[in-house]
């Protein structure tokens, strides 16, 4: 299937892509949840705690969401052939 290494270079940046896009929606998941904790404990209006929990909901469910979406992703790659990147394929360390 492969015509040549920059095939298996495409491959390896779709993966790592894919990767990265999961970590962006762990770090913005937390950032939610951090902040959603914050509004929580340093601020008593009823209003502000209420938003703290909807902030925590909301950080809970987008990381749900990019492990979904990661998950389906990698499924895909597999059931198309792309393997994730190995360091010792033939050609690349001794």
């Amino acid at each position: 299937m492969d015509t040549g290494p920059e095939d298996n270079l495409a491959h390896i940046r779709t993966i790592m892509a894919n990767e990265r896009t999961l970590l962006a929606y762990i770090r913005t998941a937390l950032g939610l949840f951090m902040g959603g904790l914050g509004l929580i404990k340093f601020l008593t209006h009823p209003v502000m705690v209420i938003m703290g929990w909807v902030l925590i909901v909301l950080g809970i469910i987008l990381s749900c969401a990019g492990l979904y979406r990661f998950r389906n992703l990698k499924n895909l790659f597999g059931r198309l052939g792309l393997k994730e990147p190995g360091f010792r394929e033939k050609n690349h360390c001794p």
